[in-house]
């Protein structure tokens, strides 16, 4: 999945590298009269004088902020921008299932998003407390579980960097002193790269992965024209007022995307306030609406099942973990595939349907690993059984005595775009 994105830009990559060393070469130089020849030459020669070329080269990619900034907008380049062409190119060919299979390729892009993503460690979903025996040659507990986690990708990634000179001088200039082994520079990187708010080492995993499924909602859906804004951190205007003259010029934070229907526009902004994060959605919003006069609302992703609000009592947060795995919840084949196909989908059908056993029968739901149950599972601190959400695969043995009467409470856990329904109101 990553390796075809890798493939490609490391294509990329060759034909950018390969395109600037034929321009150079002697054999292209000798097209051109002497008096010409050298002109990339001098003009590189103007770039390397620049005093804020360093600067402006780390907002390219800076290490610093590489996963959660550099990497993340590239993904999302690719899997909007470019897919967007490709679906582009199967509409022009009246090829449904090539506009399928993107579609699928992004959700099952987004479930990598979810497996690969670290959340902080929670007292409210009893993350310091043990659902495992001492037995187990794993971590007990969720908190020491996102900790190990943290350590082995600060070790992977020290003992590359320690061993490429380059990369290694890029670093030390991130963290202000000489390197002097392996060891010491894994414990720096988990500290200022895998902290628990915002780790520069992750990829936004689920801002992303909200991101990217609202888009896929939207185009999906006749709301509007959606026209993604998410590569766009900062807009501005009267630029050269502000070189001229100094004054301070107006810049706000666009919206991620930006819905256009019958001659008007709305801006949306995906994701939720978040103090733990200090994020600031609704000062977002506030000042883009202000600042442009175009209405703008958020929307967030949430995961659950109507099934089982009545044992819990909300919706999730998208990236919602199971506390045995210690893996989020994903998208199953079951959504999926009703999402893609046009069937009807989850959010659409009655509660009382939407089980596993309903969608999918008895036997693909025993071998499914994305059922999910509302179960008591043991908590081996307090000795209690505490009623968790986990994967049907995840329970013990003994635990997996399912009366006959409780297979319907098997759901699937599927996630909706709160705020979508008033953005449709809003453009209707």
């Amino acid at each position: 999945m990553v390796s075809d994105l890798c493939e490609s830009l490391e294509d990329v990559l060759l034909f950018l590298r390969e395109f600037d060393r034929v321009w150079k070469s002697n054999v292209m130089k000798a097209i051109f009269p002497h008096s010409s020849k050298g002109r990339i030459e001098e003009l590189e020669r103007l770039f390397s004088k620049l005093e804020k070329r360093d600067e402006i080269k780390r907002t390219f990619c800076d290490w610093a902020s590489i996963g959660v900034w550099n990497v993340a907008d590239i993904l999302e380049f690719l899997l909007t921008s470019r897919l967007t062409m490709y679906i582009a190119k199967c509409i022009d060919a009246n090829d449904r299932e090539g506009i399928k299979q993107a579609q699928k390729y992004l959700l099952y892009f987004i479930n990598y998003l979810l497996l690969t993503n670290i959340h902080p460690p929670s007292e409210a979903h009893k993350d310091h407390e043990p659902f495992h025996s001492a037995s187990v040659n794993f971590p007990r507990t969720y908190k020491d579980a996102q900790d190990n986690m943290r350590s082995v990708i600060a070790n992977h990634y020290a003992n590359i960097i320690f061993n490429n000179s380059i990369l290694k001088n890029k670093i030390e200039q991130v963290l202000g002193y000489g390197i002097s082994s392996p060891e010491d520079l894994s414990c720096k990187l988990k500290e200022i790269c895998l902290p628990e708010k915002t780790p520069p080492f992750l990829i936004k995993n689920t801002g992303l992965a909200k991101e990217l499924f609202v888009w896929q909602k939207l185009v999906l859906n006749n709301i509007g024209f959606v026209v993604p804004t998410l590569l766009y951190q900062r807009i501005f205007k009267g630029l050269s007022v502000f070189l001229s003259k100094g004054n301070k010029i107006i810049m706000v934070t666009a919206p991620d995307f930006l819905i256009i229907r019958g001659g008007r526009v709305m801006g949306v902004e995906v994701g939720r306030e978040r103090p733990f994060f200090r994020t600031r959605k609704a000062e977002l919003v506030t000042t883009f609406s202000g600042a442009c006069a175009i209405p703008t609302t958020q929307v967030n992703v949430r995961i659950g099942n109507l099934m089982i609000e009545p044992l819990i009592d909300k919706w999730f947060d998208f990236g919602f973990k199971c506390n045995r795995c210690y893996r989020s919840f994903i998208m199953c084949n079951g959504f999926i595939e009703r999402e893609i196909e046009g069937s009807l989908q989850f959010e659409k059908m009655q509660p009382k349907d939407l089980t596993c056993v309903n969608i999918c029968g008895e036997n693909v739901m025993r071998e499914c690993p994305d059922a999910v149950i509302a179960a008591k599972i043991k908590n081996y601190k307090s000795g209690r059984a505490n009623k968790k959400i986990v994967h049907l695969k995840c329970l013990y043995e003994d635990e997996k005595e399912i009366p006959r009467d409780e297979i319907e409470k098997i759901v699937p856990l599927y996630p909706i775009v709160e705020g979508l329904s008033t953005l449709v109101e809003g453009l209707s």
